[in-house]
């Protein structure tokens, strides 16, 4: 688990985060009150890290390109970690920008 004071992480399944594991986009971030029980939620938006596994990597670029292209679609918190210059667009730059972002070229 990870804890602070009252607090835990889970990911998009609903599973307990630990120590160990990537917090990436769309894992939740839970406070909680003296007996456990959820009092808030907020939804993590990791910029760049589109699939949601907590790297950003050459998938991210392929997803948010393909979505660009209107081949696929990006919905919720997604669109967000998707729109690298925060324009409110997913475009082909966005893309190219998540990708030297992964080669480390930035």
């Amino acid at each position: 688990m990870i804890a602070s004071g009252n607090a835990k992480v889970v990911s998009v399944n609903g599973e307990e985060l630990t120590a160990d594991d990537l917090i990436g986009t769309g894992c939740k971030v839970q406070t909680l009150d003296e007996s456990g029980n959820v009092i808030s939620e907020y939804t993590v938006i990791v910029p760049s890290d589109v699939d949601g596994n907590g790297k950003i990597t050459a998938a991210d670029a392929r997803i948010t390109l393909r979505t660009a292209a209107q081949l696929d679609t990006l919905d919720g918190v997604y669109v967000i970690a998707a729109d690298f210059d925060a324009d409110s667009a997913i475009k082909p730059s966005d893309a190219r920008s998540i990708l030297r972002v992964a080669a480390k070229l930035d």
